[in-house]
């Protein structure tokens, strides 16, 4: 298991196991109900946290051997989550997918987000991997900023479907 304390150690990132489903779900929830409250309907929100961030589909994926999550734990809660592994189509071995980030809009702003990108590209960099990306929605200006303050470039040729393609060579 892999552990790591933030810079003023009050976050400490660990990868999770099927005991953190809550509190990633939790963590997943609130961040997109505080995200996309004025970009999504009511509907779209609630039908995509029940198929997605439902409790059965996480225990799923954190149990699936061709990905990590890693978790931020501050005051012994979840306050962050992070989600990463191998590309679903693509059999580059030194490319990973970022597939999600998320912190607990309470705790936005205080380095959590931060420190799971740190903890995962330290992660990743011995096993040879070269580039992480991800795709962010097109609306989600608070998404793409901070991938972008953290070395994230946008590629727009690789854009699909309303989604913003976001690369970082580590």
């Amino acid at each position: 298991m892999m552990v790591a304390h933030h810079s003023d150690d009050l976050v400490q990132i660990t990868e999770a196991t099927a005991s953190d489903v809550l509190g990633i779900q939790n963590v997943m929830q609130a961040s997109w109900q505080s995200v996309y409250a004025d970009l999504l309907s009511e509907e779209h929100i609630a039908r995509t946290l029940r198929r997605s961030f439902s409790e059965a589909a996480l225990a799923r994926s954190v149990n699936h051997a061709g990905a990590t999550y890693l978790v931020a734990w501050v005051d012994g809660e979840i306050r962050g989550m992070c989600h990463y592994g191998s590309p679903l189509l693509d059999d580059c071995e030194n490319r990973k997918a970022l597939y999600s980030v998320y912190v607990h809009p309470d705790w936005w702003q205080q380095g959590i987000g931060t420190a799971l990108l740190d903890v995962m590209e330290a992660h990743l960099r011995p096993q040879r991997v070269t580039d992480v990306f991800t795709y962010v929605d097109a609306r989600n200006t608070l998404a793409s900023t901070f991938f972008t303050r953290h070395g994230f470039v946008h590629l727009p040729d690789d854009d699909r479907d309303g989604e913003l393609y976001l690369r970082k060579v580590l």
